[in-house]
């Protein structure tokens, strides 16, 4: 039996796909096998898989698909045909090997050495001694990303969007599967979604402890990349799908207690002398006595505990910035943020508890903000 196997999802990846690393793995690591999925592909990605597969027909499979689907549904449909199998684990990796095979027998023993781990997600930490190496722009594009996730999600997840996962093929984990995925981009944040769907506290902590980001030795951009720095507003758009259809499951985790709802709790008054609109906490708006001022009144509500364990500032507006999290990552969730907005800068003005979709979509709709780690 093979105890893992490992999806690799395939559109256009001719010139890409090197056939002889993952000839040279499977001659060197036994136990592991890999199902090609071809998601429609125009060149010869089909015929080129077929020979490979000719090579070593017990370790390798193709699935052909007749229609391009997107990754999302290539990645679901290789991984239901592996879970009809006997596989007691399984995953999936980017054709272009971006994170070289080598990490799999890591991820594996990760697994085995702690039976309570269900998902392995890897994690493109740049350490001291680690290559990785990454564009400039695809890397800060991928940190705002990485925090604007981590607030949908209300976990201080790093790297949501790596290519190279590996899951223990159990039930809980197979639902997530079952159905197609709303996004194609963000795929990998809706599967977390998805897991961390929760009816208690309980069960949401069970999920959590279930996950695990393993910090990658290597990974290396690779030539041909099919993602664009304009994806990436694809990318938050599907974010907000994300947040609209599991926000109610996700939501029970916002409550006190828990520290992980991003909320800004900002009051807002008129400066009588400089006409702009200055930040107060409430129980100072509370004080004045000036009822000619507008006032609105944003209730500061779990906001969260960590939402990256090396973030020290995550939401930044044209003035000064709001720091949300000290150098260990924890925020006192009953504290009031004060916070000066300048007239052209990201405000928000709303008269309920802000959530993150709004935070969101104010964003996206501001010439002048900033997420920073």
């Amino acid at each position: 039996m093979q105890r893992c196997t490992v999806v690799i999802p395939c559109y256009n990846e001719e010139t890409r796909l090197d056939a002889q690393a993952f000839l040279s793995f499977v001659r060197a690591v036994p136990g592991v096998r890999f199902l090609f999925v071809n998601d429609g592909s125009t060149d010869g990605t089909l015929s080129h898989l077929e020979r490979l597969c000719q090579k070593a027909p017990e370790r390798f499979g193709v699935w052909d698909l007749a229609h391009n689907v997107g990754k999302a549904e290539a990645v679901r449909q290789g991984v239901i045909r592996v879970l009809r199998g006997d596989a007691e684990f399984f995953g999936y990796w980017d054709a272009d090997l971006a994170t070289p095979l080598c990490v799999i027998p890591q991820f594996l023993r990760t697994l085995e050495e702690n039976p309570h781990f269900e998902m392995i997600l890897g994690s493109r930490v740049r350490l001291l001694g680690r290559p990785i190496r990454r564009r400039p722009l695809r890397h800060y594009l991928g940190r705002l990303f990485a925090a604007a996730a981590s607030i949908v999600l209300r976990l201080p997840v790093y790297d949501t969007q790596c290519g190279a996962k590996l899951f223990r093929a159990t039930p809980r984990i197979g639902r997530l599967f079952e159905s197609p995925f709303h996004t194609n981009w963000t795929f990998d944040v809706e599967l977390l979604a998805r897991f961390l769907q929760a009816d208690s506290a309980a069960e949401r902590e069970s999920a959590v402890q279930a996950l695990y980001e393993f910090p990658l030795p290597e990974w290396r951009d690779i030539a041909g990349s099919k993602v664009r720095p304009a994806d990436f507003l694809k990318a938050a758009l599907e974010l907000l799908e994300i947040h609209r259809t599991y926000r109610r499951g996700l939501a029970r985790l916002g409550r006190k207690g828990t520290g992980t709802f991003f909320g800004v709790g900002v009051a807002t008054q008129r400066d009588d002398q400089s006409g702009r609109k200055m930040s107060q906490s409430p129980a100072a708006c509370e004080r004045s006595q000036d009822t000619s001022s507008p006032r609105r009144v944003i209730m500061d509500r779990d906001l969260p505990e960590v939402l990256d364990p090396c973030a020290q500032h995550l939401f930044r507006a044209v003035g000064d910035a709001v720091p949300l999290a000290d150098a260990q990552g924890s925020v006192d969730s009953q504290r009031y943020v004060e916070h000066q907005v300048q007239a052209d800068a990201v405000h928000v003005d709303l008269l309920d508890v802000v959530d993150a979709g709004k935070v969101l979509q104010e964003l996206a709709d501001s010439p002048n903000h900033a997420l920073i780690r």
